[in-house]
């Protein structure tokens, strides 16, 4: 009897790298936690510039822009109702309403950005591709989705935010390594090379393109991470990330208000600053 792989979702890697105990939290305990404003937003500027790039690959031709944008603000609105959103401190202070309708005008204004300085720029050949890749000589394997790959044999991550990335940014990125590795093991061949496109909101929006590439070193780097994250996944290793890091305050992890490594003193302090 052949025993079952243990499937390791791409969003769950990701995760794990940045914090496993977040990593437990959501995906052995199942605690699932509503998202951020500024999440919704960037789920609604992805839906658009997919619902337009999905279509793109037969037809070679943009829908509209009005089109795209409508889109986004539909997804943007119906996962709010669907999941509500939580706020962090400083949004507190600010209003759900008002956070709401912030964000949502970013959504429009980010997704109008996409639709009429990017997606002119890129003819996809693949969007949204679901890869699964089998190691059974380590009882894994590994699933995620490939956000886009162009004619140019180039995979891009579309990121919509109010800040500009840097180069190293591009890469050191985990997440474009995982697609080039998927999309190698799926197609048999190396993409030419990975970029983030950052939709940047402010006062003149614009478009960031910053490019790297991956190689076969690359490749093997990658997939040492995933078989020490397997292991450590299944031998019930989570510890805490350094709370030093950006992401591990109430602005950014949604478990942060209740995280057994944070002390009611020390989130006293934090909160005080």
């Amino acid at each position: 009897m052949t025993e079952e792989l243990t499937t390791h979702r791409q969003s769950g890697l990701l995760m794990y790298a940045r914090c496993p105990a977040q990593y437990k939290r959501r995906f052995v305990d199942g605690q699932i936690r509503p998202p951020f404003a500024r999440m919704l937003r960037g789920t609604g500027v992805h839906a658009g510039a997919h619902f337009n790039f999905r279509q793109k690959v037969d037809s070679h031709e943009d829908l509209k822009a009005k089109d795209i944008i409508d889109y986004s603000i539909a997804v943007y609105d119906n996962k709010y109702s669907e999941e509500g959103i939580i706020l962090a401190p400083k949004e507190k202070t600010i209003g759900k309403n008002k956070v709401l309708g912030q964000e949502r005008d970013r959504c429009w204004r980010l997704s109008e950005l996409q639709a009429e300085k990017f997606a002119p720029t890129v003819q996809p050949i693949a969007v949204e591709k679901s890869i699964e890749a089998d190691f059974p000589e380590h009882g894994f394997k590994v699933r995620g989705t490939l956000d886009l790959k162009d004619d140019k044999n180039i995979i891009t991550d579309v990121k919509a935010g109010t800040k500009k990335r840097t180069v190293r940014d591009v890469h050191k990125d985990f997440q474009l390594s995982m697609y080039y590795a998927l999309d190698m093991i799926f197609t048999g061949t190396s993409a030419d090379g990975v970029r983030l496109a950052v939709l940047v909101d402010k006062k003149s929006p614009e478009v960031q393109l910053l490019e790297s590439f991956r190689t076969d070193e690359d490749f093997v780097a990658w997939f040492k991470t995933v078989v020490e994250f397997d292991k450590a996944i299944k031998a019930g290793v989570f510890p805490p990330c350094n709370k030093a890091e950006w992401w591990c305050s109430p602005d950014w992890c949604g478990y942060w208000v209740d995280c057994e490594f944070w002390s009611d003193s020390e989130r006293a302090r934090f909160l005080a600053e």
